[in-house]
């Protein structure tokens, strides 16, 4: 047995050897306060930082004696926090004054394109009643001015038909209310782009190497000769940027003409048809609206938002005020349950969308007033009204709504689907391309296998214009895969082809084209450019099937798309000039015509060929997920053969 006298633990001689420490720094500080000035340590300067740092790495006993020659903490962090309040304060007080004042102003200055001479003349209503009614929604002044009827008779318009259809009355209309439409921005100019895709990296080596090749060229071949290798990458390079300033150009004005796009018809008749619209593509409208209940509840069965059917549950039909107190698990659980919400607060609104955020769902919302703005930027996509909308909700939102008209939400799930369509109508076909390249391919060709699989693929396939079969497919879930099963099975029916047949002409294309005759290198010369060709014209043949992954017939609505066919065109074009009368920058050989229909069929095999494809069923479940399923059975093994080892 050991006996009772043995030593302390380890902790606390630690502890006494910095308690022991900390008494002689105490003992040092008070002698060199108490001796000459000699032995005075002046000050490091040390921050804030570093000092919180250092005692909070010290154990000491009676902290704030034995810090009591450094630097107050506590007492710095409370002076920072009185300053912050103080700044915070005068802030407030500033911006209430700016509010203050801007509120004394004329009103008439904050309506500049409102002339006020004009107006008195046409138009027998007071400017300043006018601007408070629209901008407070004062129930007073819009008695005093007779209602509704009486508003309509100051401004000259008709309650049935509107304003007056004449041309000179919206002309005299405009000039003195001014025009409720943003301003085009200035186009960039075409120099710009060429500025701009000249700064790419890639073209920019490709520059200094062609003209590195162009002179070495020139002094050893001569001039006559010397040039066409330089020649041919100045060439390819021209080209790409050529396209590529096209290709910004050209989506520039489509994105443009997309986003201005707007329809004259009125909202009212068109609402019922574009809730049932939506319901068809699986999005489901839901109201969330300031009104009472029985009277939001009218309103949701005259535009179809509400079926008689759904007003019998429970919480089809709620208030905001019994949303909003109850408990966020009961809040999640309901969410999706309801359709109408009457009597809310922007802050329901804001609650419901993270609700539904929560449960996994693409949340879209619209609103027109500043307090839509948390709401606005909270969803997935923020809809704003362009007429009707506040600065504040315009600047909070992703999408504006010009002509404040719900049926325009047809035109953006229909236009957003065709967008997100066509991305992966493009991912098909490249990752064909690049699955099927594994030829013998020479810098240049390179290059223009490039451009048609980047540039013009792109262009091509993804400018193809919407289409009513959108409306009809369920909406893509947030993690769900971009690259879907059925596009999986595309490519690998048109990769498989093309890399067989490919790989068959490379190897034993000599025997099969009947070249033996021919000199070796003539042969070879040969034997590439066909493969070289019979490859383009299966990425040419391959963008119809590219342009309907999930449809049999890829030809429908082809010729609707001009740009698409002029790209094909052009692409085709280039490739017989390339092979037929720029062999010298290509390194190709000219190929007769029987080799010209051979590499045409190979390329035409690819319609058959998906047709065909078409028929093999598709797993429900993505095929990344098998992939991840594997792995997540492989680490448990891992874990159990390294715990046996241990």
């Amino acid at each position: 047995m050991a006996s009772g006298t043995g030593s302390p633990p380890p902790p606390e001689i630690g502890a006494a050897v910095v308690v022991a420490a900390a008494e002689e720094e105490e003992q040092a500080v008070e002698g060199a306060e108490e001796g000459d000035d000699a032995f005075d340590i002046p000050n490091k300067n040390a921050s804030r930082d570093r000092l919180q740092r250092w005692r909070q790495a010290a154990l000491v006993l009676n902290a704030s004696r034995r810090f009591r020659y450094t630097l107050d903490l506590e007492r710095e962090e409370e002076k920072e926090n009185l300053k912050r309040m103080i700044r915070a304060h005068a802030q407030v007080i500033r911006a209430v004054f700016l509010f203050k004042e801007a509120g004394q102003k004329n009103l008439g200055e904050s309506y500049t394109s409102i002339k006020l001479e004009t107006l008195t003349q046409r138009f027998p209503v007071d400017l300043k009643k006018l601007m408070t009614l629209n901008r407070d929604r004062d129930a007073i002044i819009f008695q005093e001015v007779g209602g509704v009827r009486g508003l309509s008779d100051l401004l000259n318009s008709n309650l049935d038909k509107g304003v007056s259809p004449d041309e000179d009355e919206l002309l005299r209309r405009r000039d003195i209310f001014g025009a409720n439409t943003y301003p085009r921005k200035k186009r960039r100019s075409i120099w710009r782009f060429v500025f701009e895709a000249c700064q790419d990296l890639t073209l920019v080596i490709l520059m200094v190497a062609a003209a590195i090749s162009l002179s070495l060229g020139m002094a050893t071949e001569g001039a006559k000769d010397g040039w066409y290798d330089g020649g041919s990458i100045f060439f390819a390079v021209f080209l790409v940027i050529f396209v590529t300033v096209s290709h910004h150009a050209l989506m520039l004005y489509f994105f443009t003409t997309f986003f201005t796009y707007s329809e004259s018809s009125p909202c009212r008749p068109g609402v019922r048809n574009a809730v049932q619209l939506c319901s068809i593509a699986g999005v489901k409208v839901r109201m969330v609206t300031g009104d009472n209940v029985e009277t939001a509840k009218a309103i949701a069965l005259e535009c179809g938002i509400l079926d008689t059917k759904d007003t019998a549950s429970e919480f089809s039909v709620i208030e905001g005020k019994v949303f909003r107190e109850m408990s966020e698990a009961a809040r999640e659980e309901i969410a999706e349950k309801i359709t109408v919400m009457g009597r809310s607060s922007p802050n329901d609104k804001l609650l419901r969308v993270q609700c539904l955020k929560r449960k996994g769902h693409v949340v879209a919302v619209t609103g027109d007033g500043t307090n839509d703005a948390p709401a606005l930027h909270e969803a997935d996509i923020g809809l704003s009204m362009g007429i009707s909308g506040t600065e504040v909700a315009k600047e909070s939102s992703d999408i504006i709504i010009l002509d404040d008209d719900f049926t325009s939400l047809v035109k953006v799930v229909r236009w957003g689907r065709s967008v997100y369509a066509n991305i992966q109508k493009f991912i098909q076909f490249q990752l064909t391309v690049n699955a099927a390249r594994d030829v013998p391919l020479n810098a240049v060709e390179l290059l223009w296998v490039n451009l048609i699989m980047d540039t013009l693929g792109a262009l091509a396939l993804a400018t193809e214009p919407p289409t009513n079969n959108l409306m009809k497919r369920h909406p893509v879930g947030r993690r769900e895969p971009l690259v879907t099963n059925v596009m999986w099975r595309n490519l690998f029916v048109q990769a498989i082809y093309q890399i067989a047949v490919l790989l068959i002409f490379n190897f034993d294309g000599k025997r099969i084209l009947r070249l033996q005759n021919e000199s070796r290198e003539h042969a070879d010369k040969m034997k590439n450019t066909f493969v070289f060709n019979a490859f383009v014209f299966c990425q040419i043949f391959n963008e119809f099937n590219a342009r309907k992954p999930e449809e049999k017939n890829v030809f429908k609505g082809v010729t609707n798309n001009h740009l698409f066919m002029g790209i094909v065109g052009a692409t085709t074009v280039l490739q017989i000039l390339i092979i037929e009368f720029l062999g010298k920058f290509f390194d190709t050989a000219r190929l007769n015509w029987r080799l010209w229909l051979l590499s045409v069929a190979i390329g035409a095999v690819s319609w058959p060929l998906a047709y065909l494809g078409k028929f093999i069923p598709v797993p429900v479940r993505p095929f990344q997920s098998y992939f991840k399923l594997c792995s997540c059975r492989r680490r448990p093994r891992q874990d159990e053969e390294q715990g046996c080892k241990t």
